[in-house]
């Protein structure tokens, strides 16, 4: 967001939230009329400052920068809930409905409860937050993104400009086999066939064995595994070594070479890029008209 915004919406948050409360009890800051209840403000606050220790206590200053950050996110949802409402698009409770019950489905109901619990927030202050982050993201979508237009020219020379960006290292795909015994890591090699059996199944018949998967880039191993990779042939498994726990071998399953991703192939990672940097600029150009059109 724009730093003179911001700063201008924190100064006069953190005013609000030093004492200035307004004619309704409990009212820390009205929207166009709307108001924003300190009740709400403390569940945001809490939500976004749950990492305190118990033996860390913060100062009033502190306290006053925080709640101040918390009620300037709160001032531009009810901001971007108006334009919604105006614009005839605001979230239902149907929608708010259907992604609690998607999040209710990931967590499982004992762990969600547990959650809510754990942040102290009530269930009817969790939705209102839910609305408000469904709010914001179809305000991003039905309302800006339908604004920005990419030409295949900022593309290109978004592209051009960052062609590091696009050079692929070599990518190694491999099975990390892993025992507390070397003389069963040695028994599994000397057996295992990558051509005529499923290592999985294999793997599972064998006790003291865990058998991974893993997909990486080679400046992301550890320079040993740069090394141990680089001399394997595909299909063809290293000695047993030991590692921190026990004794750990590896099985290469396949190997990319380093490669330039084309334009063609890059395009739609740079679209979504200068799109996402679009709609950045594009929010803060309209919450700044908004304020200003804003009691």
């Amino acid at each position: 967001m724009n730093l003179n915004l911001w700063g201008l919406l924190i100064i006069w948050a953190c005013f609000l939230v030093a004492g200035c409360t307004g004619d309704e009890p409990g009212v820390v800051a009205t929207v166009n009329g709307e108001p924003i209840r300190m009740s709400e403000l403390q569940a945001r606050h809490d939500l976004d400052h749950m990492t305190w220790s118990g033996e860390y206590i913060p100062s009033v200053e502190e306290l006053q920068s925080q709640y101040g950050d918390s009620l300037v996110m709160l001032i531009i949802n009810r901001l971007v809930m108006q334009e919604l409402e105006e614009a005839e698009l605001a979230v239902s409770d149907a929608d708010v409905s259907l992604a609690e019950q998607e999040i209710r489905t990931g967590y499982g109901e004992a762990e969600f409860a547990a959650a809510l619990d754990e942040d102290a927030i009530d269930l009817d202050m969790w939705r209102l937050f839910l609305r408000q982050r469904l709010s914001v993201q179809k305000f991003m979508q039905m309302i800006l993104r339908p604004q920005i237009r990419i030409s295949a020219e900022e593309v290109s020379a978004y592209y051009e400009q960052h062609g590091d960006e696009f050079n692929l290292p070599v990518r190694y795909h491999f099975w990390m086999l892993e025992s507390s015994s070397k003389e069963t890591l040695d028994k599994f090699l000397t057996s295992y066939q990558m051509a005529e059996e499923d290592i999985l199944s294999t793997a599972a018949e064998t006790e003291d064995l865990l058998v991974r998967e893993v997909r990486m880039r080679q400046d992301r191993l550890p320079p040993e595994w740069q090394n141990l990779l680089k001399n394997l042939k595909v299909e063809h498994a290293s000695g047993v070594f030991s590692d921190n726990e026990g004794f750990a071998a590896v099985i290469l399953i396949g190997k990319q070479e380093a490669a330039e991703l084309p334009l063609a192939q890059a395009y739609p990672l740079i679209e979504r890029e200068l799109v996402d940097r679009a709609l950045e600029i594009a929010f803060e150009n309209w919450v700044v008209e908004r304020v200003e059109q804003s009691e």
